[in-house]
């Protein structure tokens, strides 16, 4: 068995400013966007600008739009997005690890192709979507496979207008998979939910972004329905600046509310994105706090940390979903702080993380978690002994100059394989 690579991250004073990653979120949902305009041939193309690598998800879906038909040309400034690509019979959207662009493009690409393959790796594959298929399947789409509840899946047909029935919470990211993709249907197609919705800040950010594009609709996330009467035309929203991303500076956020004098910019207070909820939650841990973070589960591995660090005892609620993200999250989460010193018990739907004011440190392993080892590393600078991560580089999913990052505001990193 190969030998992973392992990084330690020491005691440190944190200080200086961060000039914050793109969001991935924001920029898959522009690109998916611009893809369906230029496809439709409402768009001839649409320049993406950003200052900063983007992360490997984005990069899944470049590939992906490219195999539908788009040429992309990158740049050291951002992306240019033109007609004109190739597309294969039955190209192969592969998705990687990326859930974002398998459940974004799953629609999408039905309405643009009648005959792709999707597929995977790492967890991906196990992470089910049988439900979602069955929603499409009743809308003119075959899975060819011994089931369609996991990768990888051929898919065939024409997907068709009409009502879309869905629980509220299944993935967001369905929902924004087809709320992008209806506008393209010649009909009237309606999404009503059948319970309360999870993740809500993400369906929001994703009617923010047809909106940009001149897309609308009837409905809303509390009325819990959306009526798109289509085919709807994309039109050019002119050039294109994704948000910074809070997902990404949570973990900063984080830092700072542990002590270290961080500025963050590049984040906009005014975002759609759920993640900013991370200034919020990190002011009210410990002390018996109740936190719901339904809405909000990418923040529960730096926020788990803050919390340990904390004085006194903080509940998290509606963490069941954790259990399907790159790791199951709440194993990893609690592993990684029992690892490091402290106390944590889990149950199905909440995690209690007993504060002690500190951490000892330790070995934690990632797990393919971008943010358990984000998390994990901001823990090591203000532990008692340091913090050794196994399979670290697994930020660059959605962060990576992460570690260039830590070390630019004075964290202090070592390994035989740093980089």
């Amino acid at each position: 068995m190969a030998t992973q690579d392992t990084i330690q991250i020491r005691p440190s004073r944190l200080s200086g400013t961060v000039q914050i990653v793109p969001s991935k979120s924001h920029l898959h949902r522009i690109l998916i966007c611009a893809a369906q305009g230029i496809l439709k041939g409402d768009l001839k193309e649409l320049l993406v600008s950003y200052s900063r690598t983007a992360s490997e998800d984005v990069d899944v879906t470049f590939d992906c739009i490219e195999a539908l038909g788009i040429q992309v040309s990158r740049n050291p400034f951002g992306i240019l997005l033109r007609a004109g690509g190739a597309c294969a019979e039955t190209p192969i959207l592969h998705c990687r690890e990326s859930g974002s662009s398998l459940r974004f493009l799953l629609p999408v690409a039905a309405t643009q192709t009648q005959s792709f393959r999707m597929t995977g790796k790492g967890r991906l594959p196990k992470r089910p979507m049988g439900l979602f298929a069955q929603v499409l399947g009743e809308k003119g789409l075959t899975f060819t496979k011994e089931g369609a509840d996991f990768l990888p899946v051929h898919v065939q047909g024409t997907l068709k207008p009409g009502l879309y029935t869905l629980p509220g919470d299944i993935s967001s990211q369905y929902i924004s998979g087809l709320l992008m993709a209806l506008p393209a249907l010649s009909g009237r197609s309606e999404i009503r939910l059948t319970t309360r919705v999870q993740s809500a800040p993400y369906i929001e950010m994703t009617l923010e972004t047809l909106k940009r594009f001149g897309v609308h609709w009837k409905g809303s996330v509390e009325e819990g329905y959306f009526t798109i009467d289509g085919p709807v035309s994309f039109s050019s929203p002119g050039e294109m600046k994704p948000e910074g991303d809070w997902s990404s500076g949570a973990f900063w956020v984080g830092a700072r509310s542990l002590g270290a004098a961080i500025q963050v910019d590049g984040l906009d207070g005014e975002s759609t994105q759920g993640d900013k909820a991370i200034v919020d939650l990190c002011a009210r841990v410990g002390n018996g706090a109740i936190l719901d973070v339904q809405h909000v589960p990418d923040l529960v591995p730096i926020l788990a940390v803050v919390c340990a660090f904390s004085k006194g005892k903080t509940t998290l609620t509606g963490t069941a979903r954790l259990r399907l993200k790159e790791s199951d999250r709440v194993q990893s989460v609690k592993e990684m702080i029992e690892n490091m010193g402290g106390v944590v018990t889990a149950s199905e739907d909440s995690m209690v993380i007993e504060g002690q004011g500190t951490l000892r440190g330790g070995t934690v392993d990632s797990y393919g978690d971008h943010r358990i080892a984000m998390a994990a590393a901001i823990a090591g600078c203000f532990s008692k002994e340091g913090v050794t991560i196994v399979n670290p580089y697994v930020t660059d999913k959605s962060y990576p100059g992460f570690y260039q990052d830590l070390q630019n505001v004075g964290g202090e990193i070592y390994g035989s394989n740093l980089r």
